[in-house]
């Protein structure tokens, strides 16, 4: 059985497969952020749902071609939801393709999400495929 966690969790993710931007800010808290790994391309904080959009626009859009996110699972505990996912894609500037994990963390206050964790398995694979070899 799904929990109230999980349900916004899902409802969340959704909504920004639809880009319904409307919609994805009654999931969010005011404080709303993501936090990217200093090891990435687009590392930093992405806070708002401006904020937001700025990193899907990245991910999706700028950086690589045919970007894909499949949820595997999820788990949850006090004030959080954890969700595994299988990622690919190829980076736009160097054509080189890669497939890999992702662990994302939503940290959730008042039933509202207040920050997202990415974790990826293999941050030196998605560099490469952004930047090259020569990275």
């Amino acid at each position: 059985m799904t929990s109230d966690k999980t349900t916004i969790v899902k409802a969340f993710l959704a909504a920004a497969v639809e880009a319904d931007w409307e919609k994805l800010q009654q999931y969010r808290h005011p404080d709303f952020q993501v936090t990217e790994s200093e090891a990435l391309p687009y590392a930093g904080v992405y806070k708002g749902v401006d904020g937001f959009r700025k990193l899907v626009k990245l991910i999706f859009i700028e950086l690589f071609d045919d970007f894909k996110v499949e949820p595997e699972c999820f788990a949850e505990g006090d004030n959080h939801v954890l969700l595994l996912a299988n990622i690919s894609g190829v980076g736009k500037n160097t054509g080189i393709g890669f497939s890999s994990q992702v662990a994302e963390i939503y940290h959730l206050d008042n039933q509202l999400i207040k920050e997202i964790q990415p974790f990826y398995w293999d941050t030196q694979l998605i560099t490469r495929a952004f930047c090259g070899g020569g990275y």
